[in-house]
């Protein structure tokens, strides 16, 4: 089964999460939460071997990770 990570911020933790259960996709889905974007990139490196792909919660964190990352190996949508 896909592997996938939710990475936002714990003001979108509740909305990400009922949206998810509304979907009912078949893969396993973790939320992660991020403090700050400095902080979103060093949460990505962390868990990004465990997951098949990233859902980030917009454009700005997603241009975090990527900086911090730089080369991203697994899909990352926004």
């Amino acid at each position: 089964m896909m592997k996938i990570a939710v990475i936002t911020t714990e003001f979108l933790k509740e909305f990400v999460d009922n949206s998810i259960k509304k979907l009912n996709i078949n893969a396993e889905i973790e939320i992660y939460i991020y403090r700050d974007f400095s902080h979103v990139g060093d949460l990505y490196l962390e868990i990004e071997d465990r997951f098949d792909g990233f859902a980030v919660s917009g454009p700005i964190p997603k241009k975090a990770i990527t900086k911090k990352a730089g080369t991203i190996k697994k899909p990352l949508v926004d």
